[in-house]
């Protein structure tokens, strides 16, 4: 009997993101293939390494050794506080100039077209993932947006935060989600203008990642802790709250998955 195919929908969340290495580091060790990927922003990141063929123990040394200067650098512009080319340079680092087509496994990265407001998934065979990946991980106001094929691009999350439905239309007929906002409760107001703002942003995001989760067979939630998007230098233990967190309901997601088959 031909098995059910399963997908990946990894969620943005800046450096929280990282956890979807532990997410995927989980999965393999339990033998979970993961037929197709769809992901936005830093999920993105993580996507593309592991469809380009990195080995998961490579993945969690890259992600264990990340600084900002591996996200922007400092482009002050009309349009931007940073630049988003570092990115770029990260992902073509560790896979070259791959194209869509040269990937192990079949993604679809998520962006925000920024003149008609609609989301899009970028798939082009012939498209520079590290480009496609810069474009669904430029916040807007914060990266300049990125341009490719005459169109401007910014950050996926503003549509498909947790692109549970897209990776469903890519063919899978289980569709696992790894939701990286923290659903927390803080205990005292933030006390400066980046942790409001990133609070803010956070409770957006979970109400779009809420509403797409219900495409979803399985959703974990491996940050239940407070990390903001600006804890990079969190890697090593990102990545060991996303793998503990399969290792909690690996029971729960083989039994969905045993119920499909």
């Amino acid at each position: 009997m031909t098995r059910k195919t399963i997908g990946l929908a990894l969620g943005g969340g800046a450096a929280r993101g990282i956890a979807h290495i532990g997410i995927i580091k989980g999965l393999v060790e339990h033998g979970i293939p993961i037929d197709y990927i769809a992901a936005t922003s830093a999920g993105a990141v993580v996507a593309s390494l592991y469809a380009g063929g990195i080995p998961v123990d490579e993945i969690v040394e890259i992600g264990s050794n990340l600084t900002w200067g591996n996200f922007s650098r400092f482009k002050l512009s009309r349009r931007s506080l940073v630049s988003s080319k570092p990115i770029q340079e990260l992902l073509e680092k560790h896979l070259g100039n791959m194209t869509f087509k040269d990937l192990k496994i079949p993604i679809n990265i998520l962006v925000t077209d920024i003149l008609s407001g609609k989301g899009f998934a970028l798939n082009d065979p012939d498209l520079e993932l590290g480009l496609a990946v810069r474009a669904s991980a430029s916040f807007p106001g914060v990266y300049e947006p990125t341009k490719i094929n005459n169109r401007f691009y910014f950050d996926g999350g503003a549509a498909f935060n947790l692109p549970c439905n897209v990776v469903r239309e890519m063919g899978a007929d289980i569709v696992i989600g790894s939701d990286v906002i923290p659903k927390v409760e803080i205990k005292s107001m933030p006390h400066n203008i980046a942790t409001l703002v990133d609070r803010g942003l956070d409770i957006l995001l979970s109400s779009i990642s809420e509403y797409l989760a219900k495409e979803a067979d399985y959703v974990v939630y491996p940050v239940t802790e407070r990390l903001t998007s600006f804890s990079v230098k969190r890697g090593a233990k990102l990545i060991e709250l996303g793998y503990q967190c399969i290792q909690e309901h690996i029971d729960e997601i083989k039994k969905v998955i045993e119920a499909k088959q």
